[in-house]
């Protein structure tokens, strides 16, 4: 029988943790703990994304809203076609000149034919993970290894202004959390950047490495946080292997689990991304229960992609195709 895993719609919580209402963390570089304030700071980061090369703006509010003291600005905006389909996906590079900081942020899934793309490919494609010296014989999932891929020559070319104090902030939701974890850890194994100056928070991404190199990325980026919202289906797709074998999809820690209400967190397993104790506890029923409460679109009190959409205001309107997702978006998990 297959879970629900879907990107779904319809508010369902109100707006309890806003930005302005945490305290916040200005030496980020050096942060190697969960800080709740810096990912709804990186969270602004993430849903920039979705604004295109012509949407400057907008994305300088959300840039302004919560990172007004690093004064970013946008470096480049980028789509390449990512998969058989055409489909396209998408980043930005903003830089930092006062904080000698660069922020790589990738957009999620867009529209119907990317969707179903996505999800067949992840079914069953996984490709041999090679990336400078690694070779170690781990796979990661072919679609969003084929993305980065897409868009490396243009991640390599803007990272112009770079020295051994430069750190990076990695970030992006559901598709673009997965990317954004390909793109860490390519960075680290590349020698393009020190490992410990790298920060990869990513919201609802989905599994992205088999076991073997779900594990090593411990060591390629140790300071990373998957926050993940109560019952959202897409952390749990592609399925896991239960069977005990450690082989098939697997996650990298550290799972940050969020409550329904989004105003309570736990801090999951540091040694293992598959911990038992927080989303992976949850019922089939649960993800069921999901199709309604649509926990996958909503982050931070916040529906994701009309937040981004807006330049990181406040939007309560809903698009046709955040309504077709939970219609379609199931063959990812069972």
């Amino acid at each position: 029988m297959f879970r629900i895993t879907s990107y779904l719609l319809f508010l369902s919580a109100p707006l309890l943790v806003l930005a302005g209402l945490l305290p916040w963390n200005n030496d980020l570089a050096t942060n190697t703990d969960y800080d709740p304030a810096t990912a709804r700071r990186f969270f602004d980061l993430a849903v920039a994304s979705q604004l295109g090369p012509n949407d400057d703006a907008k994305r300088q509010q959300c840039f302004d809203k919560s990172w007004s003291d690093y004064n970013y600005q946008t470096v480049v905006v980028k789509t390449a076609v990512c998969d058989s389909k055409n489909n396209e996906c998408q980043m930005y590079i903003a830089y930092s000149a006062v904080k000698n900081n660069y922020v790589i942020a990738f957009r999620g899934t867009n529209g119907g034919s990317q969707l179903i793309v996505e999800s067949i490919s992840s079914l069953n494609t996984y490709d041999a993970f090679q990336a400078g010296t690694y070779n170690g014989g781990g796979r990661v999932n072919h679609y969003f290894y084929e993305g980065v891929r897409s868009l490396w020559p243009t991640i390599k070319a803007n990272l112009g202004q770079t020295n051994s104090e430069t750190t990076f902030f990695i970030t992006g939701h559901s598709l673009g959390g997965a990317m954004a974890s390909v793109t860490a850890a390519r960075l680290s194994l590349e020698g393009l950047a020190p490992s410990n100056q790298i920060r990869l928070y990513t919201f609802g991404q989905p599994r992205t490495w088999d076991y073997q190199t779900a594990t090593a990325f411990r060591d390629w980026v140790p300071y990373t946080w998957r926050i993940v919202h109560n019952s959202d289906p897409v952390p749990h797709g592609p399925p896991m292997d239960t069977s005990g074998a450690k082989t098939g999809p697997y996650h990298h820690t550290q799972e940050i689990w969020y409550n329904e209400k989004f105003d309570s967190f736990t801090r999951c397993s540091t040694q293992s991304g598959e911990d038992g104790t927080c989303s992976d506890s949850l019922s089939d029923f649960k993800f069921i229960v999901d199709v309604v409460n649509s926990e996958h679109l909503h982050y931070f009190g916040v529906k994701v992609n009309d937040y981004g959409a807006a330049g990181c205001s406040s939007a309560f309107t809903h698009s046709l195709f955040a309504a077709f997702l939970v219609v379609f978006f199931k063959l990812f998990t069972q």
